[in-house]
């Protein structure tokens, strides 16, 4: 468990203070706070923001998150969509869409190469927000 925090803590350390997810080496979890056709915004780890929200002008979902930076990451028609599943039944059914991505939502996004910004898998968590599965609790 000591050893998983500490490989999260580093990919997310390796993210940097950019807004690409270029930099990323593999993957990162974080939560949903804008989706586009072609793009999400996530939120990432991170010491708390000042003002405790991430989107100006309207109250985010990640606003009380311990979260101080957010990741942009592109998508396109190769990027694939699974639903991330944390606990029995391991038999669910874990196809998802782009549709399935809601903002508050928990994601892991695996990125092409070391040098893209586009998604290669989007794993979707249907865990509610603080739940004992949910996997971005540490997060919030």
């Amino acid at each position: 468990m000591v050893a998983r925090a500490i490989v999260g803590l580093m990919m997310v350390m390796s993210a940097g203070a950019g807004t690409s997810a270029g930099a990323l080496d593999g993957r990162v979890r974080g939560i949903v706070v804008a989706i586009t056709d072609s793009s999400l915004r996530i939120a990432v780890a991170g010491a708390r923001a000042a003002g405790g929200s991430l989107t100006a002008g309207r109250p985010s979902p990640a606003a009380a998150a311990k979260v101080e930076r957010t990741l942009n990451v592109n998508t396109d028609s190769r990027t694939s969509y699974m639903k991330w599943i944390t606990h029995r039944p391991w038999q669910e059914d874990t196809r998802a869409e782009h549709a399935s991505l809601a903002v508050g939502r928990c994601v892991e996004v695996k990125v092409r190469s070391n040098t893209s910004d586009i998604a290669d898998v989007v794993r979707v968590s249907a865990e509610p927000e603080g739940s004992v599965f949910d996997p971005c609790k540490s997060l919030r």
